[in-house]
């Protein structure tokens, strides 16, 4: 065995991305074995029995707590000292599985755990041969007091294909009150396969690490050879897009060198965009500057509607529910911060994003312009061309977009909070509140004492100020429900009663305000939270005594069989990731049943939950777009886009890596700005309003007796529809996390846990799909509906008729500046 030097301890306070890229850039090729708390390591001592290694005890038939019922199907795999394969020294031990329903463990049981050590480190030399769907690992497993088990690490090192002698380290992080690990080296844990394996130099040492290392981004790519002029500026621009995920350890491909920005928008609309800078030095500053984008032949878009704004990264940690991993730490770009001014490290990557508003009444056509980066060094520009289209994109009535929030106790920054998801599309907010009023029973009959104050009166207020055009839909926190149940149980008549008198004042104060239109949601996901399945069930009931009052309940996927309780009491069912019946299994037939069954009783279906990170923009664009269009729901909401802000713990939304916002706060360390996943969102209503437009107008030309637009409409219609047939949900994974890396896992020499490829949707788009297919439909309704031709692969400017101009609905309103600044 060699020496090593213990890890040194990470900044974990400061968490800054620089450290994470000198330790994906490290390469120690050093060992483990120093200070190894493991006895017998090698094991070249020999127990008693000749038949282990001293220290060491081999099991087979009740290596899993369920093993008792079927031990007698079990047979015991080969296990040896093998003197004729080591790594080092007399000898190694093998374990070799013949059958998939076999598995093997040695167990070494005495390493005292050190209560003052956080995160130890292990190391084993494995060898494996005919490997076929099984696995050799070292786990670690935890005991407290008196031997009880507290849990595992059953991954701390993983051989997955056959091959020779390699040195596997990893972490592990042992929770609190363990006072002795068992380390186990397993082949075929999970009864997968057969397969033979070799082991050899166990080694577990201490660390200083006060947390187990975040997972690190290895970008695979070469970096393309140098120009002058990247010398020059001292950087390489390349391109990105909105839906890709980039690191600051992320490399461009030859391909993606950034010629020219190029952007297509419409009139009322933002549009964005998104490039990189790989820094071949220090960039201590560098200063991002729009200009003005001018038309030809007029019109002019000014450059205060342009902005470029760097996309900042924080350590991110998900949930177990998350997917695979999820629930290691990981640097990765979450939100774009409301700053010109930024920097980049030598052999880093800055990711810069760009929004252009174009103004509503914007003429149509081609617009260049240029952004500009300053540095001490140099100043460059990057040329921008956005073609105007000649329509604006109207609302789709009767389909929500909504965020989920909560009340927030500032009136001036509900009003942002509200401003800023009507600009990013939203038709609707989940409004989480209470009714905030004083309830009581006058002669048999509930008042509500409303005011100003009111929690339901202030989140109505803010909601029709912000001008949204579908219902609102209230998520009722349990303030009318804990009044009722305190005028009589749950199935009694008081409580009916005093529970419908509630909703009636409701209603008749909402009509007298002149609210838009509440759909109750009485109670939070029933199906899988099934203790509150009665309460549900009782307060459905009530409201649907009273005619026209809408309702909807969520999660009933969560929960197939008790879809039933509530089917017929609720207009809206609200499904948790998209379109899945049941969210174990993605059934296409089954949904179409459904469909088909909501429709036929007048019923709504919409989404939630699409992606709970806010940092993941392809899911969120797919989500609220293309995707919503391809499971056919009718409205998506998701949770939740400033819910867990508190003036006085704003700073957590940095630093606590579970934190999830979809616009992050301006602090007096950080300037705050919208995640990358909220500006995806806005692109994602875009794409489904654009599609929506698109069918509309496919439909009128086809209908309309002129041959020739006929024929370019059905061809048109043939094209985006073999792209969006070629959508898959079987693959997408029913969980919070909507993706998964196209990339493998492996480990630094030191045990760093690395990652690579792209983080992707399986749902047999390309990252390139959502652009060209958003482009193909833009071009088809100026074919289509202003009668000019666009040639394939060099789109025209396009003037706009003037009988012929589209409106939106609802207009996009200006952001107003975030209050808490």
């Amino acid at each position: 065995m060699h020496n090593s030097n213990l890890l040194k301890p990470l900044d974990v306070a400061a968490r800054s991305f620089l450290l994470l890229i000198a330790l994906a850039a490290a390469t120690s090729t050093s060992t483990l074995g120093e200070e190894n708390l493991v006895p017998n390591p090698g094991f070249e001592s020999v127990a008693a029995s000749e038949e282990e290694p001293a220290g060491w005890s081999f099991t087979w038939k009740n290596t899993h707590s369920g093993d008792a019922a079927v031990a007698d199907k079990k047979q015991p795999p080969e296990f040896a000292l093998d003197t004729r394969h080591a790594h080092e020294g007399q000898q190694s031990v093998r374990i070799g599985v013949r059958r998939a329903q076999d598995d093997g463990v040695l167990t070494a049981e005495v390493i005292a755990a050190d209560p003052a050590v956080k995160v130890y480190r292990a190391g084993v030399w494995i060898k494996t041969e005919a490997m076929e769907k099984s696995t050799a690992r070292l786990c670690a497993v935890f005991l407290g007091d008196a031997g009880k088990w507290l849990g595992a690490n059953y991954a701390v090192a993983v051989a997955e294909e056959s091959h020779d002698w390699r040195h596997y380290v990893g972490f592990f992080e042992p929770p609190k009150g363990t006072r002795q690990i068992r380390i186990r080296l397993w082949v075929n844990m999970h009864n997968t396969g057969t397969g033979t394996a070799w082991f050899d130099d166990v080694a577990v040492e201490a660390t200083n690490l006060v947390e187990l290392p975040p997972l690190v981004y290895v970008d695979r790519n070469a970096p393309p050879p140098l120009t002058e002029d990247d010398r020059r500026r001292g950087y390489l621009p390349f391109i990105a897009r909105v839906v890709e995920t980039v690191y600051p350890t992320s490399v461009p491909s030859p391909e993606q060198r950034l010629e020219e920005l190029r952007l297509l928008g419409f009139p009322g609309e933002r549009e964005a965009a998104t490039f990189c800078l790989r820094a071949i030095e220090d960039l201590p500053e560098i200063r991002l500057e729009a200009g003005p984008l001018k038309g030809d032949p007029a019109g002019v878009i000014p450059s205060e509607n342009i902005s470029i704004q760097p996309v900042e990264c924080l350590i991110r940690q998900g949930q177990s529910r998350w997917g695979p991993l999820a629930d290691k730490k990981m640097l990765k770009p979450v939100y774009i911060a409301e700053t010109n001014v930024t920097s980049a490290k030598k052999n880093t990557t800055r990711q810069l994003w760009v929004t252009v508003h174009v103004p509503e009444g914007t003429p149509a056509g081609e617009y260049r312009g240029a952004i500009t980066l300053r540095t001490a060094k140099s100043a460059w520009s990057v040329p921008i061309r956005l073609d105007v289209y000649p329509f604006e994109l109207p609302e789709v009535p009767g389909v929500a977009f909504g965020m989920y929030e909560r009340l927030h106790e500032d009136d001036t920054f509900m009003d942002f909070l509200f401003a800023d998801m009507r600009a990013h599309g939203m038709t609707t907010v989940g409004l989480c509140c209470g009714l905030g009023a004083e309830m009581s029973l006058a002669e048999g009959r509930a008042r509500v004492a409303f005011t100003e104050r009111s929690d339901l009166v202030r989140a109505m207020r803010a909601y029709t100020k912000a001008g949204f055009p579908e219902p609102v839909v209230w998520l009722m926190s349990a303030d009318v429900l804990r009044w009722s149940l305190r005028q009589g149980p749950l199935e009694s008549e008081a409580f009916a009663r005093a529970y419908r008198g509630v909703l009636l004042e409701i209603l008749a104060y909402a009509k007298a305000a002149g609210w838009p239109e509440i759909i109750f949601q009485p109670v939070d996901e029933p199906f899988e939270h099934t203790s509150r399945m009665p309460a549900a069930k009782r307060c459905l009931d009530i409201m649907k005594t009273i005619p026209g009052l809408r309702t909807e309940e969520d999660g009933p996927n969560g929960n197939p069989p008790l879809l039933e309780e509530l089917y017929d009491l609720c207009d809206v069912l609200v499904y948790h990731d998209g379109p899945w019946v049941d969210r174990k299994t993605y059934d296409a037939e089954a949904w179409e049943k459904l469909l088909s069954r909501a429709r036929a009783d007048g019923k709504t279906l919409w989404f939630y939950n699409i992606d709970l990170t806010g940092y993941h923009p392809e899911a969120m664009r797919f989500g609220y777009g293309f995707g919503l269009w391809a499971g056919q729901g009718q409205g998506v909401i998701e949770w939740a886009f400033m819910f867990g802000y508190r003036p006085d713990w704003a700073e957590a939304a940095y630093t606590n890596p579970t934190t999830m916002f979809f616009r992050y706060p301006r602090t007096a360390n950080h300037p705050g700005g919208p995640s990358i996943g909220w500006e995806a969102t806005r692109e994602g209503v875009k794409d489904y309003k654009l599609l929506s437009l698109f069918q509309a107008e496919v439909r009128k030309a086809l209908a309309g007796g002129d041959a020739a637009k006929s024929e370019r409409a059905r061809r048109a219609k043939a094209e985006v529809e073999e792209a969006l047939g070629r959508i898959r949900f079987e693959s997408l994974m029913a969980r919070a996390a909507k993706g998964q890396w196209t990339g493998r896992f492996a480990r630094l020499d030191d045990g760093t846990l690395t990652i690579s490829g792209s983080y992707k949707m399986p749902n047999a788009w390309t990252f390139e799909d959502y652009d060209s297919v958003r482009r193909r439909m833009a071009d088809a309704i100026v074919e289509i509906a202003f009668r000019r031709t666009v040639p394939a692969g060099n789109q025209q400017t396009h003037s706009r008729p003037r009988s012929s101009q589209r409106r939106a609905s609802a207009k996009d309103p200006q952001v107003a500046e975030d209050p808490r600044a």
